[in-house]
C-alpha cells in the first residue's frame, strides 16, 4: 500500500508537468466548435453528484504512511501534485473561489431532495451546504503533452470530450483511507482530527460542533466504506490509468440503494472512457450499445441520469405500490443541468490533427490509406458525408456479436466481460420488487440489474418534478412512451434466467464459466461491441473497448504481436504510431498486463480481437491507414 499512495512525494514536479500546469505552453484550438458558453457549462455545471462535503474535502489531508514513523503534517489532499498523481487535471489558477480539480464540481441540492447526504457538522449551518462530486468533464476531458522527446518545451493539448487518463480507483481508495485516518488517527499522527476540525470549523471550533463534525464524518466514512465493500475486487487487481468498470460501479450503486445488505458484485470489466464527439448522432450508445439514444431529449437524459446514479448521486428508492408507472424517487440528479451538458455535445466536433505541431501526413500515403481504409475498415467504421465537421448525420450502430456466424460481420474477438456483465448480472431486487419497468412487466424478486437501473433512472427523472418538465419542454407522455412503454435499455436476452438464477451468495467459478459460454454462444446485439466512425480517434489512446492496445499501429498488428505489457500513465504523445509513450516513468507504478505470469489472458484485459486480416497488412499499409486517419478521413475528391 505504501507504494500505491505515498510514492508521489518525489514526483510532484513530474506530476505538475504531466498536468500541464508548470511552465507549459498551451495550444488551445483544435477546432472543436466550443465557445465560452459551452465550456462554462461543461466545466461548471453540477449533475447532482455528491461525494463528500466541500468543507470536509478542503480540510482533508493526504493519507499518512503506515508504520510508527515520526509525526509529520501531511499536505492537503487537494494539492495539485497529489491530484496529478491520479492523472486528474488540477484546477486552473483562478482569483477567489474554491480551486477544485477539473470536473470536480460543488453541488448545492436542496435538502428536500436528499436522504443520505443531508448532514450537519456545525450549529447554524446553512440549509444547502455544498458537496463535491464529479460532472462529465472529470471523465471526458483529455490532455495530450508533446515535447518532441525533450527537444522543446512541453506543449499541452486540451481534448474536449476526450477520455481521461485518470486512475479513478486509486483516487477513491486514497480518499477513503484519508477519511478513515481522520476519523481514527494513526499512532504517528494523533492530532490529525484536531487539525481537520480546525480546518472545517474555523471560528466555530467548539466541543459541541466537534461532536457534530465527528458524527458527520462517520456518516461519510460509513457510506464510502459500504460502497468500497460492494465494489471489492480481488487483492492486487487494479484498473490502472484511463479505465473504469463504469457499469459495474453503477449497478452496485443501484443495489446499495435497493437493499441494506446487497451481495457484492465485483466490477471486474474495466473499459476505457469513451470519447463524446458525435454522440448525439448515434442511435445507440455505450460500448455494447445497451442504451438507445433517440429520440432526444428523453433517452439522452435517461442515459445521463444512470451515469449520475453511478457517480455519487443521492437517491432514495422506495416500495412501488400499485401503478403502471415507476414511482418518482427523491434524488439529487439535476435534470436541467444534464440537459444543458448534453446540449453542449451538439456542437462538439472531433479534434483536428495539429499539422503545425505533429507534422502534416504525407499526401501520397493519405491517398493510399484512403484505399486501404475502404478495403479493411469502412464497412464497420463508416465515413460521414460532411467528414469531421458533420454533426447532423444519424449514425447507425454497427454491432459485432460474439456469436456471429456472418462472415461479413465476424465476432470482435476481444474480451467479452463488459457486455456479458451488463446483460446477464442479476440480483435481489429489494425494495424495487414489484415495480413496473416496461409494459405489463414488473420486477421479480430476482431481477436483471439492468432493469433495476432502468427503474432507478426513470424514477429519478420523474422525481425532478418541475425541473424535469422544464428540461423536457414537451408533452411528457408523448415524449416518454419509449421509456414507460418499453425500455430505455435495449432488449435483454431473458432466457439467461433459465441457466443461472443466481442466489444470495457470490457466483462460483462454474457459474462464471456458464455465463462466459452463454455470452459467447447466444446471438444478441447486446452481446457484442459497437464500431463507430473514427473521426478524432487519434486523440483517444489506448485502443479497443478495454484500453488494451497502446497505439493505432499496434492495433493493426496481429494480436500475437501486440504488447503484452505497457505503462499507461504518461500523457507524452507519440505522433508516429499515434498513442502515448508507454515506457515506465518514475511516477508509473501501474503497468497494464494483458496476460498473467503464466501467459494466460487476464479477464477484462485481453488485447486480442479486432483482427480482420491484420496479418495481411504490410507495414506500408498500416502507415498509410494511419496517415489517412491523421488527415481527418477525407472523402475522395470529385473527379
Amino acid at each position: 500500500m505504501g507504494n500505491r499512495f505515498f510514492g508521489v512525494t518525489g514526483a510532484i514536479a513530474l506530476g505538475l508537468a504531466l498536468a500541464g500546469v508548470a511552465g507549459a505552453q498551451v495550444l488551445p484550438d483544435l477546432d472543436q466548435g466550443w465557445g465560452p458558453s459551452e465550456r462554462q457549462d461543461w466545466y461548471g455545471l453540477s449533475q447532482g453528484s455528491r461525494l463528500v462535503p466541500l468543507a470536509l474535502l478542503k480540510a482533508l489531508e493526504q493519507p499518512a504512511p503506515g508504520g510508527a514513523g515520526p509525526a509529520s503534517r501531511p499536505a492537503p489532499f487537494l494539492e495539485d501534485g497529489y491530484i496529478a498523481h491520479f492523472r486528474y487535471l488540477p484546477a486552473p489558477a483562478t482569483v477567489g473561489g474554491d480551486r477544485l480539480p477539473v470536473g470536480f464540481i460543488a453541488d448545492a441540492t436542496s435538502p428536500d431532495r436528499l436522504s443520505r447526504t443531508s448532514l450537519q457538522w456545525k450549529v447554524g449551518q446553512g440549509s444547502s451546504e455544498p458537496w463535491v462530486g464529479m460532472n462529465c468533464s472529470a471523465c471526458h476531458t483529455a490532455q495530450i503533452d508533446y515535447s518532441a522527446r525533450g527537444t522543446r518545451p512541453i506543449v499541452s493539448l486540451r481534448i474536449e470530450g476526450g477520455p481521461t487518463r485518470a486512475d479513478f480507483q486509486g483516487f477513491i481508495e486514497a480518499m477513503n483511507l484519508a477519511l478513515n485516518q481522520t476519523l481514527a488517527p494513526p499512532a504517528s499522527e494523533p492530532d490529525r482530527f484536531d487539525r481537520f476540525a480546525q480546518g472545517v470549523l474555523g471560528g466555530d471550533d467548539t466541543s459541541a460542533n466537534r461532536k457534530l463534525l465527528k458524527a458527520a464524518l462517520q456518516a461519510v466514512v460509513d457510506r464510502q466504506d459500504a460502497t468500497a465493500r460492494q465494489n471489492a475486487l480481488p487483492a492486487g487487481y487494479h484498473y490502472g490509468y484511463g479505465r473504469l468498470d463504469a457499469f459495474g460501479n453503477i449497478y452496485n450503486k443501484v443495489l446499495l440503494a435497493a437493499s441494506p445488505k446487497p451481495v457484492p458484485m465485483a466490477p471486474n470489466a474495466p473499459v476505457s472512457y469513451p470519447f463524446l464527439w458525435n454522440v448525439p448522432q448515434h442511435d445507440k450508445v455505450q460500448w455494447n450499445g445497451i442504451a438507445p439514444n433517440r429520440p432526444p431529449p428523453l433517452l439522452p437524459l435517461a442515459r445521463n441520469s444512470g451515469e449520475v446514479i453511478g457517480v455519487f448521486a443521492d437517491i432514495q428508492l422506495t416500495q412501488p405500490g400499485f401503478t403502471r408507472l415507476p414511482p418518482a424517487y427523491r434524488s439529487s440528479v439535476n435534470v436541467e443541468n444534464l440537459k444543458r451538458l448534453e446540449q453542449a455535445l451538439w456542437t462538439l466536433k472531433p479534434p483536428r490533427w495539429p499539422d503545425e505541431l505533429f507534422g502534416a501526413p504525407d499526401e501520397t500515403l493519405v491517398d493510399t490509406g484512403r484505399q486501404r481504409y475502404a478495403e479493411h475498415c469502412q464497412s464497420c467504421h463508416e465515413l460521414l458525408p460532411g467528414g469531421r465537421n458533420d454533426l447532423s448525420t444519424h449514425i447507425t450502430a454497427q454491432m459485432l456479436q460474439f456469436a456471429s456466424q456472418d462472415p461479413t460481420r465476424p465476432p470482435p474477438g476481444t474480451d467479452i466481460w463488459m457486455a456479458c456483465n451488463a446483460v446477464t448480472r442479476t440480483a435481489d431486487s429489494g425494495v424495487l420488487k414489484g415495480t413496473n419497468y416496461a409494459a405489463f412487466k414488473w420486477l421479480p424478486q430476482r431481477a436483471n440489474v439492468s432493469d433495476m437501473l432502468l427503474v432507478s433512472v426513470v424514477g429519478s427523472i420523474l422525481g425532478g418534478g418541475q425541473d424535469m418538465l422544464a428540461a423536457m419542454n414537451e408533452d411528457l407522455l408523448g415524449a416518454s412512451r419509449d421509456v414507460f412503454g418499453t425500455s430505455f435499455l435495449s432488449p435483454r436476452p431473458f432466457g439467461f434466467f433459465a441457466i443461472f438464477s443466481g442466489g444470495s451468495t457470490q457466483p462460483t467459478p462454474a457459474d462464471e464459466a456458464r455465463r462466459a459460454q452463454y455470452c459467447s454462444e447466444t446471438p444478441n446485439d447486446l452481446l457484442a461491441y459497437k464500431a463507430r466512425p473514427l473521426y478524432g480517434v487519434w486523440a483517444t489512446a489506448p485502443f479497443l473497448h478495454n484500453g488494451s492496445v497502446p497505439t493505432l499501429y499496434d492495433l493493426m498488428l496481429p494480436p500475437g504481436e501486440r504488447p503484452k505489457r505497457f505503462y499507461a500513465g504518461s500523457r507524452e504523445f507519440d505522433p508516429e504510431k499515434v498513442g502515448f509513450v508507454t515506457d515506465q516513468g518514475p511516477d508509473d507504478i501501474l503497468p497494464f498486463d494483458a496476460v498473467d505470469g503464466l501467459g494466460n489472458p487476464i479477464p477484462g484485459n485481453s488485447n486480442a480481437g479486432h483482427d480482420y486480416g491484420n496479418a495481411g497488412l504490410t507495414p506500408a499499409d498500416r502507415w498509410a491507414i494511419i496517415a489517412y486517419i491523421k488527415a481527418g478521413l477525407p472523402a475522395k475528391p470529385p473527379s
